[in-house]
């Protein structure tokens, strides 16, 4: 499946990031009211069902977005999420924009990126993890080559399970090839380390990974 391309060209001020935070925090309040009574599945992590008006929330402040909702049934006590960042396939960086944080049964995770281009295609990473109410953001920031890129955004349309360890919600894919890449495969997010090599096929990668974490003692 090829997907519509669209080049990595935003202005966006120090002033939008902050406006980007409070409102992926609102955001996340939205979502995780929805989610606690929606979710009936325990032990399970799905994208997010959101609503007219949580999608106008974020396409207004962001470039790019992904939300899932995830059930553990009191199982885990922690929720870390993260993002790697791959050139040509190979792992630069292993923990961007990490984000670790207590968690109750339910709640939701959420990745946002908005770019800057004043002086430099400049890429920024807003984490979110919401549950009980309570709501934890990370910022961070990347830079990519100065050149034109297309990019590719897809999530993962399976349904995952916190006991499967590293999981992956979504990838950002960045190509300079005219005419763009495709999309990642659909078993890519079944067997990661299997297809890893797919990545070799874009100039950058981003890859939103989480893993959660057992009650000490179980």
């Amino acid at each position: 499946m090829r997907l519509s391309c669209k080049a990595v060209i935003l202005e966006w001020g120090e002033h939008m990031g902050k406006i980007l935070i409070l409102s992926i925090s609102a955001m996340m309040t939205f979502v995780f009211s929805a989610c606690d009574s929606d979710n009936s599945d325990s032990g399970m992590i799905t994208e997010a069902d959101l609503t007219e008006r949580e999608n106008a929330i974020l396409s207004i402040t962001a470039e790019q977005s992904f939300v899932f909702d995830y059930s553990t049934d009191g199982e885990y006590e922690e929720l870390t999420v993260w993002v790697e960042k791959y050139e040509f396939g190979e792992l630069v960086d292993d923990r961007l924009n990490l984000l670790n944080m207590a968690i109750e049964e339910d709640g939701s995770i959420i990745l946002a990126t908005s770019g800057e281009t004043d002086t430099e295609n400049q890429l920024s990473f807003h984490n979110g993890i919401s549950t009980n109410g309570n709501v934890g953001v990370s910022r961070n920031e990347t830079t990519l080559p100065d050149e034109t890129f297309a990019g590719i955004w897809g999530s993962n349309p399976h349904e995952m399970d916190p006991a499967e360890g590293e999981l992956v919600f979504a990838s950002i894919l960045y190509s300079s090839e005219e005419g763009g890449s495709s999309s990642l495969p659909m078993n890519f997010y079944e067997d990661v380390d299997e297809h890893i090599n797919e990545l070799e096929e874009y100039d950058i990668a981003f890859l939103l990974k989480g893993e959660f974490n057992r009650v000490e003692g179980e």
